[in-house]
């Protein structure tokens, strides 16, 4: 408890102002109401907050979506000794929306880890929003997609949609059974240190069994919203994203 009280509250302190202030944003409210705000919308209200954030311009989708990797609850979980991680398997309940046990439940009260839990529900809930929104096609995600996203969020999106597979116009990226994505510069699926193995998390976030990534891109390749593509196709909106290489992971 006061280990992790601790850890929580310097994870806090460190954690970037800016998310804070994109999710009072998308809230409508002061930041010290937002987290409480956004956790009582629920996943359906919720993407329809994000949604007319984006459509108004009260956000923009590279914020919302950096905002969503701020983690300082999970920062300060994985900050604790391992030896005590190993002790308490049940911490691991704190860093995935899973109902808590009473145990766990008390702890979070604790002010500190309050804080830091609130703003891993919000940064989590935030991006299954965003994937709900692309799973739809969307238009304020098309209309980001299509002009220059971050590489990292193109790169969860274009995974999530591959594995999920909506019922809506898709354009192929790289055909049936290829690892090579097309593109400057040339990216490979297989690479584990390349950016389509570390979209791996962000896209499970968003809804995306992973698990059958291989299997979809065996029976379809690679595939995203044809909204998507604008003018240039796959190429080009590669090249737009490469150039924006920020926008957290």
């Amino acid at each position: 408890g006061p280990a992790l009280d601790a850890l929580a509250r310097r994870a806090w302190e460190e954690a970037d102002e800016e998310a804070l202030e994109t999710f009072a944003r998308l809230a409508g409210t002061p930041p010290e109401a937002a987290l409480t705000r956004l956790r009582r919308l629920g996943a359906t209200r919720l993407a329809d907050a994000c949604r007319r954030a984006l459509d108004t311009g009260a956000v923009d989708l590279d914020q919302l979506w950096t905002a969503g990797g701020v983690r300082p609850l999970t920062t300060a979980v994985e900050a604790l000794d391992p030896a005590v991680r190993d002790r308490f398997e049940a911490l691991s309940l704190l860093l995935d929306g899973s109902p808590l046990p009473k145990s766990l439940r008390k702890l979070v009260k604790l002010p500190a880890v309050a804080d830091a839990y609130a703003l891993d529900l919000a940064a989590r809930a935030t991006r299954r929003a965003i994937g709900e929104l692309a799973n739809r096609d969307d238009p304020v995600i098309a209309r980001t997609i299509a002009g220059r996203p971050a590489e990292p969020l193109l790169c969860a999106l274009t995974v999530m949609i591959t594995c999920r597979a909506p019922a809506i116009d898709l354009a192929p990226v790289a055909p049936p059974r290829t690892v090579a994505v097309p593109g400057h510069p040339a990216t490979s699926l297989e690479d584990e240190s390349g950016p389509w193995q570390r979209a791996f998390p962000a896209a499970r976030e968003m809804g995306a069994d992973t698990g059958r990534f291989w299997d979809a891109v065996a029976d379809h390749g690679l595939r995203v919203p044809a909204s998507w593509s604008g003018a240039g196709g796959w190429s080009a909106l590669w090249s737009r994203a490469h150039r924006q290489r920020g926008g957290g992971h």
